[in-house]
């Protein structure tokens, strides 16, 4: 007859051997990032591929309303004007990023969640960033600019910023961009504003409330949005936002063209961003590169105001 035995008693040491310390998610989330983009607000310029140049030069002048008529005499010769010209160019750079897959890394995946073709979305994300980061840094060359890195961000900043875009003689819509930490400044000089100017506004109650990535709201008739892109002071005590026209910063891109028959490339929808898949068999590794190329400028100084506050 066969012997039945109690249950064996065994330790926590014993049963660790049995478990893993720790389950591994099967999906690998991205890290908290701002993924919104600012390149919809400025004026894209074109690009660069098949021009014979990796620069692009726009050209101004007066021969419009920037130069009125002039009284003049009448039966008298009237002398010719000067056509004053100016120029602002964006130069295309090079940005890139790159990721390398060992073999092991992968076959030992949790189903893929290292797949090459959700890196490569990844990259996609990363050149937005990337472009959003080239345009805010056209930021700092602003002539003109408002508050400074000594005081956070005030109401009487922001209306400056924006009386100054109207005595140009700017068009509406006005777009301002800021950091985030800026934006806080703003809805707390908001919340301590008691003129019935602004406490009848609805918009003034919407901008005071929390906001997600992006666009902010509207303030005064000003496109209001927050971007992480923002760059830092030359002092690195602040952060040097601006408000503007679309028509004040350009930016311009530039296409590598396709390798006749490759296979190995992904050239996503809407985005200049060029991804390339390339085989090291002596490392055993496969690395995933993305190619951006683009540049931006500030195009007119009348049509940009920087706002400066400290962080």
């Amino acid at each position: 007859m066969a012997t039945i035995t109690a249950p064996q008693n065994y330790s926590r040491t014993q049963a660790e051997g049995l478990r893993l310390a720790a389950m591994i998610s099967a999906q690998v989330n991205l890290l908290l990032a701002d993924r919104a983009s600012i390149k919809d607000l400025v004026m894209f310029a074109g690009d660069v591929t098949g021009s014979g140049s990796a620069a692009i030069k726009l050209r101004y002048s007066n021969y419009g309303a920037g130069n009125p008529f002039d009284a003049a005499t009448d039966g008298a010769e009237y002398a010719a004007q000067d056509m004053e010209a100016e120029t602002a160019t964006i130069t295309i750079g090079r940005s890139a990023m790159r990721y390398d897959l060992s073999d092991l890394l992968v076959m030992t995946g949790l189903g893929r969640d290292l797949d090459p073709f959700n890196i490569a979305a990844g990259l996609v994300e990363a050149a937005e960033a990337r472009i959003s980061e080239i345009i805010a840094s056209t930021f700092l060359n602003s002539s003109t600019n408002k508050g400074s890195t000594g005081a956070d961000l005030t109401l009487a900043n922001f209306l400056d910023s924006m009386y100054a875009l109207q005595e140009n003689s700017n068009d509406t819509p006005f777009h301002c961009v800021m950091h985030p930490a800026q934006f806080n400044h703003l809805q707390q000089a908001l919340r301590s504003e008691n003129n019935n100017f602004l406490a009848f506004s609805s918009n003034t109650a919407e901008m005071a409330r929390s906001k997600p990535q992006g666009y902010a709201g509207e303030l005064l008739g000003v496109e209001v949005y927050k971007s992480s892109r923002v760059q830092e002071t030359a002092d690195t005590l602040g952060y040097h936002g601006a408000m503007f026209t679309m028509e004040g910063i350009g930016y311009g891109i530039g296409t590598p063209a396709a390798l006749v028959g490759s296979l190995n490339e992904i050239r996503p929808a809407g985005s200049p961003v060029v991804i390339s898949f390339q085989r090291d068999e002596s490392k055993g590794l496969s690395e995933i590169v993305g190619h951006l190329y683009c540049g931006a400028s500030l195009l007119e100084q009348s049509r940009v105001v920087g706002i400066t506050t400290q962080k």
